[in-house]
């Protein structure tokens, strides 16, 4: 998700998932001038669709000097490096190259926070007695990486990596955390699939699923979520069991020997 900012009173606000939080001083230009040349990670990726990429199973170490051929990979390992260690990485800052193409934005700097980053600051103008706040995840978490795609190189390089967090780790981050339960393509197809011509309801559709993708979480409302979706877009009107009685009537129509009973309390 990508930031916007505000400056009140010399301070740097980020509206960020839905709340307000100060921009932490320590993420600003905290990098190396010198670029170190290290490792290059993802080069299993490129040419592939990037809604296609795989889990990543083999540990990910991060460190000053790392390159990635592209923002869209660098975006993709710092993910899955959050996944595989039990937290959720986001998108925190972005910089662009200078051009007199306005249309024209090439990503220079981001930077990459915990979840956690930042503190929060409440919108609301009420009194604070007359408020009714909802807790905030946010911890002032230091964890960030910086990277940078300087003119004169073809990659994108790691140039500032702080890797400690000041908040208990949940390992069940990697499983129930948002970012990590949503469905890729394949799943959705047969989800969809499952909708348009089996008018499946979401038991269904999890208990058929659950054996094929037995490392993905299908929570009721994930799910559920998912069929509105592709009713809206695939235009399916009337209830499951509507569609589904019109299905098995149609099925009776072409074949026959099957028979279709209603029934009908």
């Amino acid at each position: 998700m990508e930031c916007l900012y505000n400056n009140v009173q010399g301070k740097e606000f980020v509206a960020f998932e839905g709340e307000t939080i100060e921009a932490d001083e320590d993420f600003k230009d905290n990098e190396k001038s010198n670029m170190t040349m290290g490792p290059i990670l993802g080069l299993e990726l490129e040419g592939q669709d990037a809604t296609k990429y795989p889990l990543l199973v083999q540990p990910i170490e991060l460190s000053i000097g790392t390159r990635f051929n592209s923002w869209t990979i660098a975006k993709y390992y710092l993910k899955e490096y959050g996944r595989q260690k039990g937290f959720v990485v986001n998108r925190y800052r972005v910089e662009y190259h200078k051009s007199s193409d306005s249309n024209n934005h090439t990503v220079k700097k981001r930077t990459f926070a915990c979840e956690n980053a930042g503190k929060y600051k409440s919108n609301k103008t009420r009194l604070i007695e007359q408020q009714c706040n909802k807790g905030s995840k946010k911890t002032n978490c230091k964890w960030h990486i910086n990277l940078s795609n300087p003119e004169s190189s073809d990659f994108i390089h790691i140039t500032f990596a702080h890797l400690e967090h000041n908040h208990t780790i949940n390992a069940d981050n990697t499983r129930f955390a948002t970012s990590f339960r949503k469905f890729d393509n394949n799943i959705m197809a047969k989800i969809e699939h499952a909708v348009v011509y089996g008018h499946c309801d979401a038991h269904t559709i999890r208990n058929l699923l659950q054996p094929l993708f037995p490392d993905q979480l299908f929570l009721t409302q994930d799910l559920s979520n998912a069929i509105q979706k592709i009713k809206r877009e695939k235009k399916v009107t009337g209830s499951d069991a509507s569609q589904l009685l019109k299905f098995l009537l149609k099925k009776q129509k072409d074949e026959p020997t099957m028979v279709v009973q209603p029934l009908i309390n």
